[in-house]
């Protein structure tokens, strides 16, 4: 998954360029023992050009994805959540399904990742009704976002209920009581 930089080329992605960035590699020349190295950073999309000597070279680290990573990657539009995932692939961490589904460009995945755990509760309950992220906006592109970190279970379950409506599925949703009796 990581290996030694030595053998540097375009489009390699690499971590020790930029402080809180990865970098993906655009052009590389060397000159006089030092490697001019041109690219642009993964989540913050910005420009960056370095001169490294060969110890700086020495330090970068390049990230490989698996073969079936770099088609899922290749699938991924949302800048944010393609940061997110060669992050996870950098720390060798194991990546659930849900995570490579598609989020639409809008949606701003940072606010979700404030409640983690309530996202992966929505995400959950989606998944299990047989559900995607898109499948969501495709309903209520305005709002989908917001259900999806919200704590209401309730706007969730009606969300669902929607889906299953538009899809011709017949089975009921259980809304989550919202503190009466029923």
């Amino acid at each position: 998954m990581n290996d030694s930089p030595q053998d540097l080329q375009p489009g390699d992605i690499v971590s020790g360029l930029e402080p809180s960035d990865l970098v993906v590699i655009q052009r590389l020349t060397y000159s006089d023992g030092k490697a001019l190295v041109e690219g642009r950073g993964v989540r913050s999309r910005r420009p960056v050009k370095w001169t490294l000597g060969e110890d700086e070279i020495a330090g970068l680290v390049k990230i490989r994805p698996s073969d079936e990573q770099k088609h899922r990657l290749s699938q991924i539009e949302n800048v944010l959540q393609k940061a997110a995932l060669l992050e996870s692939i950098a720390r060798g961490e194991e990546i659930p399904d849900y995570a490579w589904e598609p989020v639409p460009e809008h949606f701003n995945i940072m606010a979700a990742t404030k409640d983690l755990h309530v996202f992966a509760d929505s995400m959950r309950m989606l998944t299990d009704a047989g559900f995607t992220i898109p499948d969501m906006f495709e309903i209520n592109p305005k709002d989908a976002g917001e259900i999806l970190i919200s704590r209401d279970q309730a706007k969730l379950a009606e969300m669902v209920a929607k889906l299953k409506q538009k899809k011709g599925r017949t089975s009921k949703v259980d809304v989550p009581n919202a503190g009466g009796a029923a």
